[in-house]
């Protein structure tokens, strides 16, 4: 049981937050020229002002199915989605540390 639940966690832990850093590339690279004549940090804010509502949206998403799933009868999947924190966690690393990668690759 141990096992099956740590196997679980490593999957959602790691697979949730990749489509959002997609989401904040893709953003990035659709700046407008006068956008990309700004400096980095300030290229990083337009990126996250165009991203932010589309990653807030679908982490709040998560947030609700995981925290219904976290109340189902089926122990497996309650085991599962009761790692509610690793969402915020998620959500906070992206906004953070995804974007300061973004502006040291530059």
């Amino acid at each position: 049981m141990l096992l099956t639940h740590n196997y679980y966690y490593l999957q959602s832990s790691s697979g949730l937050g990749v489509d959002d850093a997609f989401v904040i590339m893709q953003a990035w690279n659709r700046l407008s020229a006068s956008e990309r004549k700004l400096p980095l940090e300030q290229q990083a804010g337009h990126a996250l002002k165009h991203a932010g509502v589309s990653i807030t949206v679908t982490s709040i998403t998560d947030i609700v199915a995981f925290g219904i799933g976290a109340t189902t009868v089926n122990r497996q999947e309650s085991l599962t989605c009761e790692d509610l924190i690793d969402l915020i966690y998620d959500y906070m690393y992206l906004t953070l540390n995804i974007t300061n990668i973004a502006i040291l690759s530059e």
